[in-house]
């Protein structure tokens, strides 16, 4: 993690200011799991993934399913991204991109309990409304303890205007269950728990949330693991290219949509989505134990999505189908699945 402050050294004291980045740069990552939930924002209610894995067999039956997992693993990340739209302003760099972030604040200490005008926060002007923020940690170190949190009351945050116009309110909370040296930036093993609570706002008129749920974001070796709503990502890219959502690399876990109580493991090499369905050239790997279904999107129709599955054990190719989803609608929904007689 990068620290950046403006008129302090790094090592100062209001650590909590520069920690709003870090809060902020895990609920953009929460885009790529979150938006669902309930339940008490303060409380440890994030659902993970099932532990047993899924069972494959060489049938169409299993080429179905790993086609099914692709898609519902594809459709969960990018409806997720697509709810959290905007927190991304809190991310970049003011001089760069013209947005402006948290994480070059630093000017606010944080007591017990404290209260920053946007300007304080945001450095910017206009800029209306104030954050509260609340800690049970010391303020004055760049050590944040296991067991201590930091949160963020946005009330009315508005700055900027026309296309770069920015409303934020709500809130968020980080739980720290490792302690984080802000010095040396998070490292493979720490995880945090945030809670976002009645989340929103907007930003260039584009409205996010609200959103309510509980993550646990942690650092591997792999990179990013984000856990919301029963599924885990790990370093997952979304992005857009010519109106289709992008999912470049990355993988998830999550229950089998026809396995109740089991799991998959989806790894995107390079997977689009276009109204509601995937582009032709999509592909992922679904694993579940020592069994792969590689996912390849050949063709498509305005209603229609054509797959070849190929089903491996232990690297062993054991059979190769072809399998259409025929949707109901133009824009996508929720499609039924055959094999087709091979070609």
């Amino acid at each position: 993690m990068t620290t950046k402050t403006v008129g302090r050294d790094a090592r100062a004291a209001g650590f909590a200011w520069r920690f709003a980045g870090a809060a902020l740069v895990t609920g953009s990552l929460a885009a790529c799991g979150g938006g669902g939930g309930g339940g008490s924002p303060y409380g440890d209610d994030v659902k993970a993934p099932p532990t047993a894995a899924a069972t494959f067999t060489a049938t169409s039956g299993s080429a179905i399913g790993g086609v099914q997992s692709a898609v519902a693993a594809s459709d969960r990340a990018i409806d997720s991204q697509a709810s959290l739209v905007g927190l991304d302003v809190l991310l970049g760099d003011a001089g760069a991109s013209g947005k402006v972030s948290a994480k070059s604040a630093g000017t606010v200490h944080a007591q017990a309990s404290d209260t920053a005008s946007c300007y304080e926060l945001f450095q910017v002007t206009p800029c209306a409304g104030q954050v509260v923020v609340s800690t049970n940690a010391d303020a004055n170190s760049n050590v944040i303890a296991a067991g201590k949190y930091i949160a963020f009351d946005f009330q009315q945050i508005a700055f900027g205007s026309g296309n770069a116009a920015v409303a934020i309110d709500g809130g968020l909370r980080v739980d720290f269950e490792t302690a984080v040296n802000f010095d040396v930036g998070l490292r493979p093993g720490d995880s945090l728990r945030i809670a976002f609570d009645g989340l929103r706002g907007n930003s260039g008129g584009v409205a996010f949330g609200p959103v309510d749920f509980s993550a646990r974001l942690q650092y591997s070796t792999a990179g990013f693991q984000l856990t919301a709503d029963g599924v885990r990502y790990t370093a997952l890219d979304i992005g857009s290219s010519g109106g289709a959502s992008v999912i470049s690399s990355g993988a998830a876990r999550l229950e089998h949509p026809a396995q109740p109580g089991t799991y998959v493991d989806v790894d995107f090499a390079n997977w689009q989505r276009l109204n509601g369905r995937p582009v032709s050239g999509s592909s992922a790997t679904v694993s579940a134990g020592v069994w792969t279904v590689q996912v390849t999107v050949t063709a498509t129709t305005t209603t229609t999505v054509t797959y070849r599955a190929v089903v491996s054990e232990s690297g062993a190719t054991r059979g190769t189908y072809l399998i259409r989803a025929t949707y109901q609608s133009t824009t996508g929904g929720t499609p039924s699945y055959a094999e087709l007689p091979p070609t």
